[in-house]
This record gives C-alpha cells, sequence and structure tokens, in this order.
C-alpha cells in the first residue's frame, strides 16, 4: 500500500512539472489585480498557496486547507492616469475607419475645431472585494463578491472660445461567486467555482457651440457566468503548485442610446 502510494505520488510530481512547460495558452475572462492585500504582495505566486478567504478569485482549491469559518473584506483602489492624443477628436463626415475604432464622440460639418484639447484624464476607482468561508464534512463551501474591474474617465475642455466638449464613461463587472474545495489525497486538493458576472458600461458626450448644442448618451449591461477550476499540490512541506483555469466569456451588452442636437 505505501508502495502504490508512493509511486502514485512520483506520477502526479512527473505531471505538474510537464505542466510547467510553456504552451500556448487563453487569457481568462475578467482579470484585475486580484483581491487581498497579502495575495497580491505575492503575485500570481498565491495561486500555489491560497490558504484564506480570497481563494475563491485566486485558487478555489485553496479552500480545502481551511478550517472552521471565517471570511474577510477587503477595499484595492486602482489610481491611474491617462494620455489619448487624440483627445476630444471632432472629425468631419465621413467617418475614416479609425475615427470608428477609436469611438469617437463628436462630429461637425465644417468650420469648428478638428479637436479639441482635453486630453488627459485620471481617475480613482475602488474595487471591494468580500468572501466568507464554513467547512461541512470535508468539503470547503465558499461565497462572496467583487468587483474586478472598473474605470472612470472624464475629459472636458472650453478653452477654445464659444466651445465647450465634454466627454465621460465608466464601466465596472461584479462577479457573484459560489465555490466548493475537498482535499482527495493528503498532498491533492481541487475545487471549483462558479461567478454570475454582472457587467455596466455608460457614457456620455456634450458639445455646446455658438450655433447648436448636441449630447449623446449610451449605457448598456450585461449578465454571464463564468466557471473556474483549481488544483493545489504538496510537492513538499514548503514546495506548493497550484494551476487555476478560467472559462472564457463574451458578454453581449444591450442598452440605450440616445441623441439630441439643437
Amino acid at each position: 500500500m505505501v508502495r502504490e502510494f508512493l509511486s502514485v505520488r512520483r506520477i502526479a510530481r512527473a505531471l505538474t512539472i510537464g505542466m510547467l512547460v510553456p504552451g500556448v495558452v487563453v487569457a481568462g475572462a475578467y482579470e484585475g489585480p486580484g483581491m487581498g492585500a497579502r495575495a497580491l504582495s505575492m503575485g500570481g505566486a498565491f495561486i500555489g498557496l491560497a490558504d484564506d478567504w480570497t481563494a475563491i478569485y485566486w485558487n478555489p482549491a485553496g479552500l480545502a486547507q481551511l478550517k472552521g469559518r471565517g471570511g474577510g473584506f477587503s477595499v484595492d483602489t486602482v489610481r491611474v492616469k491617462s494620455h489619448d492624443s487624440a483627445g476630444l477628436s471632432n472629425p468631419t463626415l465621413p467617418l475614416s475607419r479609425q475615427n470608428i475604432l477609436q469611438q469617437d464622440a463628436f462630429t461637425q460639418f465644417g468650420g469648428e475645431p478638428t479637436q479639441f484639447n482635453a486630453e488627459d484624464s485620471s481617475f480613482l476607482v475602488p474595487l471591494p472585494s468580500l468572501g466568507i468561508f464554513g467547512a461541512w464534512r470535508g468539503f470547503t463551501l465558499a461565497g462572496g463578491v467583487y468587483e474586478p474591474f472598473g474605470f472612470d474617465y472624464d475629459l472636458e475642455d472650453a478653452s477654445t472660445p464659444g466651445f465647450d466638449a465634454s466627454f465621460k464613461s465608466r464601466g465596472y463587472t461584479l462577479n457573484y461567486n459560489i465555490s466548493v474545495a475537498r482535499e482527495v489525497l493528503p498532498w491533492l486538493s481541487v475545487g471549483t467555482g462558479v461567478s454570475l458576472v454582472q457587467a455596466d458600461l455608460q457614457r456620455f458626450a456634450d458639445k455646446r457651440t455658438p450655433l447648436y448644442e448636441f449630447s449623446s448618451s449610451a449605457e448598456a449591461n450585461a449578465v454571464g457566468v463564468q466557471g473556474i477550476f483549481g488544483f493545489l499540490v504538496d510537492l513538499t512541506h514548503h514546495v506548493h503548485l497550484g494551476g487555476v483555469y478560467r472559462t472564457g466569456q463574451d458578454l453581449n451588452m444591450k442598452g440605450d442610446a440616445a441623441v439630441d442636437q439643437t
């Protein structure tokens, strides 16, 4: 029995070493900087440890290490300063392919500046996360909600006499997660989770000129499902190996748009 266990362990080690060979991979869906101060300080290495409540994001297999009941809460902030050399473009019709790709919000028929001066935007977005867990009959159940992504751009320019232009764009995703993990062997744990992904996007544009005012707005949202699967192997007492796979997710944003020109 002992000899059989050791041979299985050698096979597992060989498989995990083989998985370290680089290959072509598909990126996960909604991946932000992560959650939890301790996990973020370790970077991606925390996938191989995942020994606290943030395992619902990093590696659900790590939940099998947790005993009793517990949870946690954290708020990470993203401070961004962006510079766009195109800024608030104000092209003439017909629009070029480049105008469409960069989603220019304004157009003109002539006699106006081809571009307003606003090019820089800065924002501070909080990314909260909350998780709880509990052990039950050899399984560890967990759940939580976290915001892996968010942005808030705001551009305004009134430096040209008689013209006032502004553009705002906001968006975020929220993940509502349920996970379960179990230790299947003394050195191997597996876990899986499913997240309900809620996405929201808003855009507002307004341009005032001596002759008219143009404004447009759009708001869209979507809901999708994302799966996550993970494993955790204790190669030695101080060496751990973990892996995570997240299913891809394409969200069909649906909503309303309005354009008004006076």
